[in-house]
């Protein structure tokens, strides 16, 4: 059922990492980090549901340093970005973001200063062994599934 529709920024702004951090929530009610402990792990869900949701938006894994929240440390880290929207999925917001939550969705031209030496990972996508794939898929699915219903019931 991957039909294209267009998809806004509005809707990726407002929905995506919503629906992301619910199901990440939902599948892991114990302890989240014991599943997703960082960028890596939520930048597989977060591409994968971009490409669950059959929109064909070019996400590009990339990995570079950020500067972690409330201080000057760089540290080496992992997330998506959407080029055509304009759009950066942070993988590891409270680390980097200061935010309590696993993914946020943020304009690149607003957060240029917290990243550095960036530079496209596509790779560390075929790294998932097979259970992880099974993992990841279905989860992708439920959240490209809670995507879909906001959009219908707007």
């Amino acid at each position: 059922m991957n039909v294209r529709r267009k998809v806004t920024r509005g809707m990726l702004e407002e929905r995506l990492s919503r629906c992301l951090n619910m199901a990440i929530r939902k599948s892991c009610p114990g302890d989240p980090t014991i599943f997703f402990p960082g960028c890596p792990e939520t930048t597989q869900l977060a591409w994968r549901t971009l490409d669950a949701l059959g929109f064909g938006l070019e996400a590009v894994v990339m990995q570079g340093k950020a500067k972690e929240a409330g201080s000057d440390r760089w540290v080496d880290h992992v997330w998506v970005e959407l080029p055509e929207t304009g759009l950066r999925i942070e993988t590891n917001a409270w680390q980097i973001l200061g935010l309590p939550q696993f993914i946020e969705v943020e304009d690149i031209s607003l957060s240029g200063d917290r990243y550095r030496d960036p530079f496209e990972r596509m790779e560390l996508l075929s790294m998932v062994t097979r259970e992880g794939e099974k993992f990841y898929g279905s989860m992708a699915r439920k959240v490209a599934s809670c995507i879909q219903s906001r959009r219908r019931n707007r």
